[in-house]
């Protein structure tokens, strides 16, 4: 079944070949769960974010700032702002119940 998002609500359902308009997203779902690391709750017509999918946000944020890291970083005057940042990345669902609550920390400026 593939169903139109907007704003986080269904809006209806889509075909296979069809072009979603801006603003709106189309997952494929089983009634319950949409897409990858997505579920819908029935009851507050919102989806939801899982667990997964903040890690998989996580780890690739984590990749991406790896060489700030390296000993031959050209950044070493940023580079303990780097670290703190890739911890707070490290702990961002340590604590937390709900992960729709969860907001990634700022990458250090330059």
């Amino acid at each position: 079944m593939l169903v139109k998002i907007k704003d986080n609500t269904v809006i209806g359902f889509a075909s296979s070949n069809e072009t979603p308009e801006e603003g709106v997203t189309i997952v494929n779902g089983d009634g319950q769960n949409f897409g990858i690391g997505w579920s819908y709750n029935f009851e507050t017509k919102k989806f939801h974010k899982s667990f997964n999918m903040i890690r998989e946000q996580r780890d690739q944020l984590l990749k991406d700032s790896d060489y700030t890291q390296l000993p031959d970083s050209t950044y070493p005057s940023t580079q303990d702002a780097w670290k703190t940042y890739r911890q707070q990345l490290r702990d961002i669902t340590k604590g937390v119940t709900d992960p729709d609550t969860i907001v990634f920390p700022e990458e250090p400026k330059w």
